[in-house]
This record gives C-alpha cells, sequence and structure tokens, in this order.
C-alpha cells in the first residue's frame, strides 16, 4: 500500500460524475420479526467509481493495513487529524474490496444486511436503527448492532486544474443526481423495495439529514407500526392477559379496538394497509375468534418514518449544464467541499439498511436479488 503526503496527490477537476453499486440476495427467511437472527440479505459487488478529475476515498477511524495486493489504495493522514483516509487514484474507484474491507475492519455488514428498523423519523430528527420488535418487547428501541447494516463514511475533492498539486477546490456542491433501485431479474420480486438510504451531511446544512428511498418515486412515508402475525400461524398477535390484539411499533393511541371478540369469517383482514388480502405474510392476517380487534388503525395514530425520493433531491441542470438546488434557502446537494481547514474535503456518511417496517419484507421474497446504483455529480470548476 502506498502512503503519500496530502501535497503529493495530483488530479484536475472538470466536473464529476460518481457511482455507488451494490449487489445483493435474500437469503433465510425475511419475516424479521419472528426470525431476526435468521433473516438476511446478502449483497456484493459493492462499488464507487468516479471520473479522472475526481479522488474519491473512505474515512476510518482506525488504520487500516492490510488491504487486498491487487488494489491500489493510498493512506493519507493530516496534522492535528486523528483519522484515517483512503483514497483510490484519481480517475478510479473504490472497489467491492475496499468498501468490503472498511466495512470489515469497522465492524459493520459486508455481506449481509439484517432487516431493522428507523423508527418515526423526519427530516432533521436524530436517527439511529433499531432492533426488530419480539414479542415480550412489542417496541424495541435498543440500538441495532453495527453488522446489521452498512455505514460508508465517504470524502470527495478535487483540484483546480489538472496540474496543480494541493490547490483543492473550496465550496462547491455535490449532489445526488441519479438513482436505481431494482431486482436483479424478472424472477426476483421486489425486496429491494426496502432497502433505505440515511444521507448524513455535515452541520451546515439547516434543513437536516434526511431518509432516501432509491426505489420511490416520490417521497412518502413507512408506518412503524402495526398489528404483525408474529408467529406465523396467519393470525395477529393478541395479549393473552387481555384478549386484545397487539400493536408492535410505535403509535398513539389504542381507539378503535372492539369492545367485544371477533365473531365474524375466518378470512385474511387488511388492517395494516398492505394493499391485499389475497396470501397472508407477517403484516396480512387473519383476526382470532373471541378476541378483540381493530377493523382499522386509522385512528390509533401509527407512526411514520418519511423518506425523500429522486425527484425531491435532484438539482436543477440549466442550458449550460450548470446544477444549482431547486430552492436555493433549502439546498439539496448532500456535501460541501470545506477550506483549508478541512482539508478541502466534501463528506458525507450513508447508512445503507432494510426497513424491517417495508411490506416488501416478507418470507416469499427469500433468495431474491437486488441492484441498487448510485451517481453523484458537482459542476465544473475553472482553473484560476
Amino acid at each position: 500500500m502506498k502512503k503519500f503526503g496530502p501535497t503529493a496527490l495530483l488530479f484536475g477537476f472538470f466536473g464529476l460524475a460518481t457511482t455507488a453499486s451494490l449487489l445483493g440476495a435474500v437469503s433465510g427467511t425475511l419475516a424479521w420479526y419472528a426470525y431476526a437472527t435468521r433473516a438476511t440479505i446478502s449483497y456484493s459487488g459493492t462499488s464507487v467509481q468516479n471520473t479522472v478529475q475526481l479522488q474519491i476515498g473512505i474515512m476510518s477511524e482506525i488504520q487500516i493495513n492490510d488491504f487486498p495486493e491487487d488494489e491500489d489504495i493510498s493512506e493519507v493522514t493530516f496534522e492535528g487529524d486523528d483519522h484515517y483516509y483512503y483514497f483510490a487514484p484519481a480517475g478510479v474507484g473504490l472497489t467491492s474490496k475496499i468498501i468490503n474491507k472498511y466495512l470489515l475492519e469497522n465492524g459493520y455488514a459486508t455481506n449481509c444486511l439484517y432487516p431493522v428498523t428507523s423508527g418515526s423519523f423526519a427530516q432533521g430528527d436524530d436517527f439511529y436503527l433499531k432492533k426488530a420488535p419480539n414479542d415480550s418487547n412489542y417496541y424495541n428501541a435498543s440500538a441495532a448492532e453495527k453488522k446489521q447494516y452498512a455505514k460508508i463514511p465517504f470524502v470527495f475533492r478535487a483540484s483546480k486544474n489538472v496540474t496543480a498539486a494541493g490547490e483543492y477546490v473550496a465550496n462547491e456542491e455535490l449532489w445526488l443526481t441519479d438513482a436505481k433501485a431494482r431486482a436483479s431479474s424478472k424472477d426476483d420480486g421486489s425486496v429491494y423495495k426496502a432497502l433505505r438510504l440515511y444521507i448524513d451531511r455535515d452541520d451546515s446544512y439547516t434543513d437536516g439529514d434526511f431518509i432516501f428511498n432509491p426505489s420511490a418515486t416520490q417521497r412518502g412515508a413507512t408506518k412503524v407500526g402495526g398489528l404483525l402475525d408474529f408467529d406465523r400461524d396467519q393470525y395477529y398477535d393478541y395479549e393473552y392477559s387481555t384478549n386484545e390484539e397487539i400493536i408492535y411499533g410505535e403509535y398513539e393511541t389504542k381507539t378503535g379496538l372492539s369492545e367485544s371478540g371477533y365473531d365474524g369469517s375466518n378470512q385474511i383482514v387488511d388492517v395494516n394497509g398492505v394493499g391485499s388480502t389475497e396470501q397472508s405474510s407477517t403484516f396480512l392476517a387473519k383476526h382470532r375468534s373471541g378476541i378483540k380487534y381493530y377493523e382499522n388503525l386509522n385512528e390509533c395514530g401509527i407512526k411514520e418514518a418519511e423518506y425523500l425520493a429522486l425527484e425531491d433531491i435532484r438539482p436543477i441542470k440549466d442550458e449550460n449544464n450548470v446544477l444549482r438546488n431547486a430552492d436555493a434557502n433549502h439546498p439539496t446537494s448532500v456535501c460541501l467541499t470545506a477550506g483549508e481547514e478541512g482539508h478541502y474535503l466534501g463528506r458525507v456518511t450513508i447508512t445503507v439498511y432494510l426497513e424491517g417496517w417495508d411490506f416488501s419484507l416478507i418470507d416469499e421474497e427469500k433468495n431474491h436479488f437486488f441492484d441498487i446504483g448510485l451517481m453523484f455529480e458537482m459542476n465544473s470548476v475553472k482553473s484560476n
């Protein structure tokens, strides 16, 4: 592994396009509320590519000494900064081997993602991932383990021209301009719809950080509470001591619970709003006879995790191919390159996880593959 000082890096800038891609497969059982220790989604092929004008890297709190020998990666340190920065050469991407080595050394998921939940969330709220609820803890606020998700602190930098060593660009915005989440083939279901990315921007963004749903066509929200068929017996779970159906997750009130036990037909009832009654799942079951029940949860104040879609954050491109925020007062760029005191680095930390409350996470999705791709862009900068 080569080690360079910060002034030894040469690269140019003429506008950049950076792509990140994840490839994945579902394995095991996806009814994570019932089988939390077995529910996994595997992925591989993680990579970040860039153009010749850009150098991209990862920030690590620990030193990583044994990247694969076939990878060209440079360690950079800065005086007064106790972090380690690992950059690919200018114009070369961060490969899956590099990213997975970082994740492994720092204790995050490498080839498996476990369904977790953000819980209720609105842009700017504090964010941390939580474990699945269970039959003794209907709302589990315990923090998810690092090995259940991936968290990647990307750094970007570019110089003012192709020959100026160390003359880096400050105060330039970087946007997420394209994103695709999809099944790897026509037979691979819809588990990709449960993928979420938490975009952690620096403190200069007063609107705060946000959850991004790469498969959504418009902003929306995921309900993070509801009835569940926890043991998969095709009936909604109930509390034995009260004979009342259980609302898992986050909600305001139990308004709407029936006064008497259920005496209707033995058929699937869509209480959670899945949009179907064709096949039972963790989220779709029957009322059990004699148990106090909910016809719907409309009055219960089920809480939600809000997310943004690509159209909410993508910049406007004018006739001269110059990018700008749709609303200058509420920028949607993901990072801003710092000045000299910040080593001219643009920083954005992206947490990749599976939202366990997404209706796509059901048993029928096991052994399905998914892909996700991201594109980042920055305006070109004229050299002095």
